[in-house]
């Protein structure tokens, strides 16, 4: 048993370390094991503690979390913490919580595998046509300001987080595709994809509210698929929120499976309504 959890621990880091790279933050800090990373406040995973390794001596985690707090706040934040069952020291989660850290955002990290050479000659997926009137594909290995006020006007973000998202993608090192479908002349569905040896990390699926039920969420998934297919990923990963009913059916779909889940553990502050 003890190999099998080892086993399984060395899978979520791996995926974890993935996710870090894929998600770049503008800054980073390592402290003994953790790192402590800021981008403005944009998304909690690129402005949280990432505690995936173990310190070189036993710590006091007291002080250790008082300076990770002082640092945040400093900026302006809060302290998060990004809690997966890899997350150590051991009882790191329980020691949060007994500090008043509250439990949000619990997430699914899913994967799937696929034969890697599939042929590129055709990334249209089956079913999305883009030959209908206002319908189309873009597909860029770059993010520009088509996809950038695409995914933006999708998702439903301030305008002003623009210029932080294209700073943080421009920050990934490894090849990247970006899907932005429309339909009606309007941005329908987004994703995007990051390679990582053979795995394609795939994130930002999401479909336009008005698009509901159009399959175009799926459409965009498979495309990234299809294109990291043809650069020789042969797995796949990705997250989405365990409140996600709809999202959740739409991955079991396409032949995910839920491997580990991730949470946030989130600093009580002074005027904190929650």
């Amino acid at each position: 048993m003890e190999g099998s959890a080892a086993s399984s621990n060395q899978i979520v880091r791996m995926i974890e370390e993935f996710g870090l790279n894929a998600w770049p933050a503008l800054q980073q800090l390592s402290l003994d094991g953790w790192s402590l990373r800021f981008a403005d406040g944009f998304t909690r995973r690129a402005n949280s503690v990432q505690s995936l390794y173990p310190p070189a001596a036993n710590p006091d985690l007291n002080t250790r979390i008082e300076l990770c707090e002082g640092i945040y706040a400093a900026r302006g934040l809060a302290a998060v913490f990004r809690m997966t069952p890899a997350s150590l020291p051991g009882g790191l989660d329980q020691f949060l919580s007994g500090r008043g850290y509250r439990r949000e955002g619990e997430t699914i990290v899913l994967v799937r595998s696929a034969g890697a050479g599939a042929a590129a000659a055709d990334l249209q997926p089956s079913g999305f046509d883009d030959s209908a009137p206002g319908t189309r594909v873009l597909l860029s290995e770059s993010p520009g300001d088509e996809w950038l006020l695409g995914v933006t006007e999708i998702r439903g973000r301030p305008p002003a987080t623009i210029s932080v998202f294209r700073n943080l993608l421009s920050n990934i090192v490894t090849r990247c595709c970006f899907v932005l479908l429309y339909a009606d002349d309007r941005p329908a569905a987004c994703a995007m994809g990051v390679l990582q040896q053979n795995w394609v990390g795939i994130y930002e699926v999401a479909r336009a509210e008005k698009f509901r039920g159009h399959g175009f969420g799926r459409a965009a998934l498979e495309l990234v698929e299809d294109w990291a297919r043809a650069y020789g990923a042969i797995h796949a990963y990705l997250s989405c929120e365990a409140t996600n009913r709809p999202g959740l059916q739409m991955y079991a779909d396409a032949g995910y499976g839920e491997l580990y889940r991730y949470w946030y553990r989130c600093q009580n502050v002074a005027g904190d309504r929650h």
